[in-house]
């Protein structure tokens, strides 16, 4: 290992054994009960990062977008593409926000977030309606450039949380 990475390493292992706990995250059993009576919702898939990792195959955002929508409709979710039409923060929306970078050596790090947005009145001024997050999971990970396509898998993992939490509201 050359000795400018030296330093990275730790900071990487801190940085993944680290909780990601937010103040403002929602509770997991409010998160589960933001599911309940969910209809359908539209699915957004983000990837940004190094154009070295973004334009790898294993990464493809039209594929991936496929990939989430076919296994959500597979598992009975009410989930569509998104509507251009549809006025922002209108409608709730599942937004999977992957953002990763190229390191020296084929070392690439990740951050992947599924999100869960939905129409919500402020407490302060009920005539204002936001878009608000109700349930959300992110992990974060390091692969070598080889193991790329094991990104997407991880994407995956985190919907069938999501899919359990959802089919847990619906029974």
């Amino acid at each position: 290992m050359t000795a400018h990475l030296r330093p990275i390493v730790p900071a990487l292992l801190l940085l993944l054994l680290a909780p990601t706990a937010a103040p403002a995250q929602p509770a997991p059993d409010r998160m589960r009960a933001s599911l309940e009576g969910l209809g359908p919702f539209a699915v957004v898939v983000d990837l940004e990062g190094s154009v070295s990792v973004t334009s790898d195959e294993g990464l493809d955002v039209t594929a991936l977008t496929r990939q989430v929508l076919d296994r959500l409709v597979e598992a009975g979710l009410p989930a569509v593409p998104p509507s251009p039409a549809a006025p922002e923060g209108s409608a709730p929306y599942l937004y999977v926000h992957l953002n990763t970078m190229e390191l020296e050596q084929g070392l690439v790090p990740f951050a992947i977030s599924v999100q869960l947005f939905q129409p919500a009145r402020l407490q302060r001024d009920s005539n204002r309606t936001v878009s608000a997050i109700t349930w959300e999971h992110s992990v974060v990970g390091l692969v070598s450039r080889d193991l790329l396509p094991s990104v997407g898998t991880a994407v995956m993992n985190l919907l069938e949380t999501f899919i359990d939490d959802y089919r847990a509201v619906h029974r």
